[in-house]
This record gives C-alpha cells, structure tokens and sequence, in this order.
C-alpha cells in the first residue's frame, strides 16, 4: 500500500514538473496572463501566467491513466467533473465571469458528479449532502 502511494505521489510530482513549463508557455502564446494593475487589487509586479487548472487537471489525469486508476467509474467521475470545473475556470480567467457565472460554474461541476454517482455522505438528508457536494 505504502508503496503504490508513493508511487503515486511521485508520478505526479514528476508530471507536474515536466509539464509545466510547457503549459506555462501555452497560456502565454493564448494570452492567458494576469496583468498588473488591470484591476484595483492586483498589485504583483510582472504579468503572471494564469489558468493553472489546465496543468491540474492534466496531471491528475496522466497521473490516473498511468497508475490504471480509470477502471474505477469513482475517478472517471471525478476527472470528468474536474473538467467542467476546468472549463468554467478557464472560460472566467479569459473572460472574467460574473458572481452567478462562476457559481453556475461549480453548480455543473457537482452536477455532473451527482449524476454519475459521486457525492459527499455526511447526513441523512439527501439535498444537504447534494448541497455539500
């Protein structure tokens, strides 16, 4: 058991490593940057590359396949609700979304994680545990 988590752990590591400085690059040829000043509370003194959940959810994914952890319908749910997180998140870092735009953003993400059967069971209410997820 020890073993095969730190296999893990490494793999992914190693992943994000090797992969991000290649995504890093991508974000800054779509212009994916965060830009000093462009409003009132960015105060950081260089443009900063911004949609990291791209590299996230890469790694988890390469990190999944590589461990022959998609046998489990538990992880592909999870890898497909992170990627509706991932579009909303990436569609707001180019965009900007509003308050509700970012809040429909994880309501369909937990969606999507409901409806393929993976949710948090803390109570025997089952909207809360819904709510929760």
């Amino acid at each position: 058991m020890t073993m095969g988590l730190f296999r893990v752990i490494f793999t992914g590591v190693a992943a994000a490593l090797a992969l991000a400085p290649g995504l890093a690059w991508l974000m800054r040829r779509a212009g994916l940057l965060d830009v000093p000043g462009s409003e009132p509370h960015k105060r950081h003194v260089k443009p900063v590359v911004i949609a990291g959940g791209g590299a996230l959810l890469a790694v988890v994914g390469l990190v999944s396949w590589g461990n022959g952890l998609f046998e489990s319908p538990v992880v592909v749910a999870i890898l497909v609700g992170a990627g509706a997180a991932f579009v909303f998140g990436l569609w707001d870092d180019a965009r900007s979304l509003p308050p509700w735009g970012k809040l429909l953003g994880q309501v369909v993400a937990a969606g999507v994680l409901i409806r393929l059967g993976v949710q948090v069971w803390l109570f025997d209410v089952q909207w809360v545990n819904w709510a929760l997820t």
